[in-house]
């Protein structure tokens, strides 16, 4: 509940130190009571306190946008450690609350960072972070890459690639509330990737690289269209720190 007073009364830790021997006010009482209910009902505790914590950044979240999980930090490690501060085109696809965006823009001040998602209103949460952290990315509604221009020299997409069949494997917070938009994708959770490679040859600078965040059980199949697409690229897949297959690069040959 320590995080649900400190979002309610918009307060630090030292505020709630201060106040532990003060009585709880009625207002303060009806929003805890009901915030118990909620999350009785399933309802995720970042959507409650509208924030959550991503690479060291304090993140805005509602309902039109997935909440950030640990994983997708590791994502980011690995694209920070191949890449130093030099400038670069960076675009991500699907950014939803903007964290991949943020975070990358936050330790890599210099590049210059598309962040794309067809859904306005998860962009509305993207521009909201920024604006709240004080980055500067810009931001464009895009069907993949159907208002995209130029090429980048990063590629990265955290994409929808839940196969409809695994909503039973899945926790009841995250079906009742989480977007569905950003879950979900056909063809066993693969075609959202299988679209973007179709097009992401336009969009490649020389010696571009890509990343995906992928599902445990999808390494060899997304690693297979990188390969037919590219049959001379560099792919590599990275595990998470449970040992799940979770990341794929691929590194564009000269």
């Amino acid at each position: 509940m320590e995080s649900l007073i400190l979002h309610y009364k918009g307060w630090q830790k030292t505020d709630l130190l201060l106040n532990l021997q003060s009585e709880v006010d009625e207002d303060s009482l009806r929003f805890l009571t009901s915030a118990k209910a909620q999350l009785a009902n399933d309802y995720p505790l970042q959507y409650l306190t509208q924030s959550v914590n991503f690479f060291d950044l304090s993140l805005y979240v509602d309902e039109n946008v997935l909440i950030p999980r640990p994983e997708t930090e590791e994502l980011v490690t690995l694209i920070l450690k191949d890449f130093d501060g030099k400038k670069r085109r960076v675009l991500d696809i699907g950014s939803g609350s903007g964290a991949i965006s943020l975070a990358l823009k936050a330790n890599r001040p210099n590049w210059q960072i598309l962040a794309s998602d067809i859904s306005e209103n998860a962009l509305k949460v993207t521009r909201k972070n920024a604006e709240k952290l004080d980055l500067e990315i810009e931001t464009i509604q895009s069907d993949l890459f159907a208002e995209i221009e130029g090429q980048f020299d990063v590629i990265i997409s955290n994409p929808p690639y839940i196969a409809t069949n695994e909503r039973e494997l899945m926790d009841a917070s995250v079906l009742k509330y989480e977007p569905d938009l950003a879950l979900f994708a056909a063809n066993n959770g693969l075609a959202i990737y299988q679209a973007i490679i179709n097009e992401i040859v336009d969009y490649l600078n020389t010696n571009a690289s890509v990343y995906f965040e992928i599902g445990f059980a999808q390494a060899e199949a997304v690693q297979g269209l990188l390969k037919q697409a590219f049959p001379k690229s560099e792919v590599m897949v990275f595990k998470d720190l449970f040992g799940n297959d979770r990341m794929v690069r691929m590194r564009l040959d000269d």
